[in-house]
């Protein structure tokens, strides 16, 4: 292949699901037409090999700044059909909780934004940054001020096998469900030789149901 092409066949396979080609602004991913992917930063507290942002996350230099956060607010407020957002990264739990909270609330604003999630491994990872006075804090906030809008907020978390669904993670969870966010879902990724048998599934399943109170989405 020509030096060309080589270089088109390396930037689709860092960019496997094309989200550089459906954004119209940095760090947005307007894929269908009802929804879109906010990314807010790059940074995260685990590097996972099936990270499909692994060419961006961890990059400080391609970490998104308020300028950036500000054109991503812009371009919901001029396309009104856009009512889902889903707000990740990197992962939110990243970002200081008064800077997460300003930018979900302002999202909030917005008429047309009725569903938001906001999408964390380190739910998993490191349930007591969601245990901490001040993150609950900006949660309550955020959930009340959900409820007042009509906007449903959810949370959704990346759980593989059972033994991560700890005391901890059940505890965060049900502060969130407490204080009002919709729902905790669970997004998977099927991993040979951890939960590849029917068997493994189900037990992840039934345990992120009756010890997490975590919903399962998909895998």
């Amino acid at each position: 292949p020509s030096a060309r092409e080589a270089q088109a066949f390396t930037a689709m396979m860092e960019d496997s699901l094309a989200e550089d080609r459906h954004s119209p602004v940095p760090g947005l991913v307007h894929r269908y037409p009802d929804r879109v992917l906010m990314l807010v930063t790059t940074q995260c507290a685990s590097y996972c090999r099936y990270c499909t942002r692994s060419r961006i996350v961890g990059d400080p230099t391609q970490n998104f700044n308020r300028r950036e956060h500000e054109a991503q607010l812009e371009y919901l407020r001029r396309t009104p059909q856009v009512r889902d957002v889903v707000v990740s990264g990197g992962d939110v739990a990243n970002l200081p909780i008064a800077v997460l909270e300003t930018f979900v609330s302002r999202l909030m604003d917005l008429p047309n934004i009725k569903d938001i999630r906001l999408a964390t491994k380190g739910l998993m990872g490191l349930p007591q940054h969601f245990l901490q006075d001040d993150v609950l804090k900006g949660l309550e906030r955020m959930a009340k001020k959900a409820h007042e809008r009509g906007v449903d907020i959810a949370v959704h978390t990346h759980v593989n096998h059972v033994s991560q669904v700890t005391p901890l993670v059940g505890r965060a969870v049900r502060k969130l469900l407490d204080m009002g966010f919709r729902d905790v879902r669970n997004q998977g990724v099927l991993l040979r030789g951890v939960n590849t048998t029917v068997n493994e599934l189900l037990d992840l399943c039934f345990t992120l149901l009756d010890h997490g109170k975590i919903l399962p989405y998909y895998f």
